[in-house]
């Protein structure tokens, strides 16, 4: 039962986390920092961690106190991703 909590938790912070980081769209004025070739490499590539993961989550019979510790630390760390990104936008940097 406690395995299947915390998947569901994980794949929901998850969730969350690829919402608030992803960002596709082209802005006006926006000037690459990398050329197009190596863009469009990350861009591919940007989905190879999310299915890594949701595979290892998928996988998983057991629990051990470091996941816990590894699920604390990915909230936290989708707290901060998903208020920064609020911040922007209300300060107008997008």
């Amino acid at each position: 039962m406690w395995v299947t909590i915390f998947k569901l938790v994980q794949f929901i912070t998850m969730g969350v986390f690829v919402v608030f980081i992803s960002d596709f769209r082209k802005k006006t004025g926006m000037v690459p920092l990398v050329n197009e070739k190596i863009t469009k490499i990350l861009k591919l590539s940007y989905f190879v961690p999310l299915i890594i993961c949701g595979y290892t989550l998928a996988i998983m019979d057991y629990l051990t106190y470091l996941d816990f510790l590894a699920l604390t630390l990915t909230f936290l760390g989708t707290i901060v991703v998903a208020k920064a990104k609020l911040d922007s936008k209300k300060g107008g940097v997008v």
